[in-house]
C-alpha cells in the first residue's frame, strides 16, 4: 500500500482530519504535501465532507537535524510494521520484542535530534560572533560536556538544555492538536519513564508468568506519532526563535 493509499483508506475508515495529518506527521506520506485544512469542516461527519484537492505547499526550510530525524524515526515505524505483520492469532512468543525495541529507537530518534538542533543552533551563533575566539570555544566545549550527560529527552532535561544555552524556554512551542504546554511535558515524560523501565529492567515476560505488555500495540503507535509531532512543534518554534 502506497502512502497516499494508507492515507485514504485512513478517510475511508472515519478518521479525522487532524489524527489523517498526525499519520503524515510520522512519516506515511510526504510532509509538504499534506494540508491541515484538506477537510472544510472537520466537525461533519466524514460522509458530508467535501473533500479539497490536494495542494502544493511552499516547501520550508528545516534544520538538518529535522531531516535527520525524519530518517531516524524510520527504524521505530518500521519495526511496528514488522511487528503487525507477524501479529497473526496467535502471535509468536517473540513478537514483543519488537515493540519494545520500536519505542526504544523513537526516543532514540527524538534524543539525536535535541542533540543535534542544540549543536546546530550553537555553531549557527558561534559562526556569527568572530569577536571572542576564547569565548566561542568556552560555550562549545561546555555545550559538549553537557550533551555527554544528555541521555534520556525529559521534557525538564530539553527545556533546561535550551534555557541554559539560548535564554528559551522551548517547552512553549509544545502546542498542536489536543496538547498544550503542560500536557505535552506529561506525555513526555511518560513515555521516557517507559523507555528508560524496558531499557533497564528489560520488561521481557517470563515463561509461564503472564504480566501486562510493556507497551501495547496502539500506545506504541500513539507514542511514535506524538515524537513525530512533538519534534514538527519543537523545530517550527525553534525557527522563529533561533
Amino acid at each position: 500500500m502506497s502512502d497516499w493509499d494508507f492515507l485514504y483508506e485512513m478517510n475511508a475508515r472515519g478518521c479525522s482530519a487532524a489524527e489523517i495529518s498526525d499519520a503524515a506527521a510520522c512519516g506515511y506520506a510526504p510532509w509538504d504535501l499534506i494540508d491541515e485544512d484538506e477537510y472544510e469542516d472537520a466537525d461533519e461527519p466524514i460522509s458530508q465532507q467535501k473533500k479539497k484537492p490536494i495542494k502544493q505547499k511552499q516547501p520550508e526550510i528545516y534544520s538538518q537535524s529535522f531531516n535527520t530525524f525524519k530518517y531516524s524515526i524510520q527504524d521505530a515505524t518500521e519495526l511496528l510494521d514488522h511487528f503487525d505483520s507477524i501479529n497473526s492469532n496467535p502471535p509468536p512468543s517473540n513478537a514483543e520484542i519488537l515493540k519494545r525495541a520500536s519505542l526504544i529507537m523513537a526516543l532514540a530518534a527524538l534524543e539525536t535530534y535535541i542533540e543535534d538542533r542544540v549543536t546546530e543552533a550553537a555553531n549557527k551563533i558561534s559562526s556569527s560572533n568572530n569577536k571572542n575566539s576564547k569565548l566561542q570555544i568556552f560555550f562549545t566545549k561546555s555545550l559538549q560536556n553537557d550533551l555527554k550527560t544528555f541521555h534520556t529527552p525529559s521534557a525538564d532535561r530539553i527545556k533546561s538544555l535550551f534555557e541554559k544555552y539560548f535564554d528559551i524556554d522551548v517547552t512553549s512551542g509544545w502546542v498542536w492538536n489536543h496538547f498544550d504546554q503542560n500536557k505535552a511535558k506529561s506525555e513526555l515524560n511518560k513515555i521516557a519513564k517507559k523507555r528508560g523501565d524496558i531499557a533497564h529492567r528489560s520488561l521481557r515476560p517470563q515463561p509461564g508468568q503472564p504480566m501486562p505488555h510493556a507497551v501495547t500495540r496502539d500506545e506504541l503507535a500513539k507514542h511514535i506519532r506524538f515524537i513525530c509531532n512533538l519534534v514538527n512543534a519543537t523545530e517550527k518554534f525553534l525557527s522563529d526563535k533561533l
